[in-house]
Formats: C-alpha cells, sequence, structure tokens
C-alpha cells in the first residue's frame, strides 16, 4: 500500500541515518589515537583546489562561488587536513544561501604562524552557538546530513596539530578559523585565538 511504501521509506531513512552516526562517531574516535601518523610537507593550495574540484557539480548547482587566498605551505598530517577542509567546505555549501553565495577560504600569516578559515556567506549563528557547533550530534540546520559530526570531526583534527579552531558570525556571514601546530612551548598572544572583534563576521544575530 501507499502508506506501508512511505512506512518503508522512512525506515530506511533513518537506517542510514544511525549508519551515519556510528561511521562518524568511529572516525571520531579515531582521530586522537592514530599514532602512525606521519607529517609531511603540504601544500594547502593544491590541497583545497582538489577539494573544491571534487565538489564542483554541487557548487555549480547552488550557484556558489569559490574564492581563495594564498595559501601556504605547511607541515602537517596531509590525510586529516584534507578531510578537514572538506568538512568546512561541506559545512559552506549547507550553509551557504540567497544572493550572491560566496565560500572563500582565508589565510592570515602572523608572527605566530599561519590562521587558516572557511568564510561563507548568507548563514548567521547565534553567539551561544558558536562553541556548542563543534560538539557531536549538534545541527544547526534542516539540510544538515552528516549526523552534526562535520565540525566535531574538524575540532578533533585541529587539536591532533596542537592548534585551535573557533568561529565568528555576523549578518550574513559565518567564519570558522583555525591554527595548527601551535607550539606547546610559546604561548604568546600570536598562538591564542583571536577575539575577532574586528573581524568582519563578529557581529551577532539569530540563524
Amino acid at each position: 500500500t501507499p502508506a506501508g511504501a512511505a512506512l518503508l521509506v522512512r525506515m530506511n531513512h533513518e537506517a542510514m541515518r544511525m549508519i551515519a552516526h556510528v561511521d562518524q562517531f568511529r572516525a571520531l574516535a579515531r582521530i586522537g589515537g592514530e599514532d602512525d601518523l606521519v607529517r609531511s610537507s603540504v601544500d594547502l593550495g593544491n590541497l583545497v583546489k582538489m577539494i573544491v574540484d571534487e565538489r564542483k557539480d554541487e557548487l555549480a548547482a547552488r550557484e556558489i562561488s569559490v574564492r581563495m587566498h594564498m595559501l601556504p605551505t605547511i607541515d602537517a598530517y596531509e590525510h586529516l587536513v584534507i578531510v578537514l577542509y572538506r568538512n568546512l567546505l561541506d559545512n559552506g555549501i549547507i550553509h551557504s544561501t540567497g544572493e550572491d553565495r560566496i565560500i572563500e577560504f582565508t589565510a592570515e600569516s602572523t608572527a605566530g604562524g599561519w590562521i587558516l578559515g572557511v568564510r561563507n556567506s548568507g548563514s548567521v549563528i547565534p553567539e551561544p552557538d558558536l562553541e556548542r557547533i563543534f560538539e557531536p550530534f549538534t545541527t544547526l540546520h534542516q539540510r544538515a546530513d552528516r549526523a552534526g559530526f562535520g565540525l566535531a570531526i574538524a575540532r578533533r583534527i585541529v587539536e591532533r596539530h596542537a592548534g585551535w579552531i573557533r568561529a565568528a558570525s555576523g549578518p550574513d556571514t559565518v567564519h570558522v578559523r583555525f591554527m595548527l601546530n601551535v607550539e606547546n612551548e610559546a604561548h604568546d598572544e600570536d598562538d591564542q585565538p583571536p577575539d575577532d572583534r574586528n573581524d568582519p563576521a563578529r557581529r551577532h544575530g539569530g540563524r
């Protein structure tokens, strides 16, 4: 019957969601315990171009333009950084709405190292949720389909690199910024998360 068919579709959808939860949770748990990881020199410009090319059809379908700063070459765990940027790009695609949709890959050179990031237009995160979005099972958008693990995995990857990650939000933009390879011995101002007060994306509002 039509009702039975609809029920089967819903059951299949929920089963797939449960599988996604399990897979993402396993991925999250593995990141902190991989002792055989080897760092290498990673060209972030080429890496990000590869990831954008993977998502080119979805970006085109949603009419999202991509901008990219001059990205550095850094010492990092390459396959983890690929996952990091994939998750941040997917997050930006999900939340880019309205006209003139833009996703921008940012990079700022400081005395303490590179502050990297991904900024998307067309969304706002309320200030109380700016920390919560990095927790597992957290989704603030009905289109989110990654079981709420995308940014949690991003944070775990950044922490695996002894770094930090944070988000800032403005009237029509969200900017997720992070820093990798913060030296444990150095605790000057350039190694700490910026306060974002001068970031255009810092003005908060409701989502």
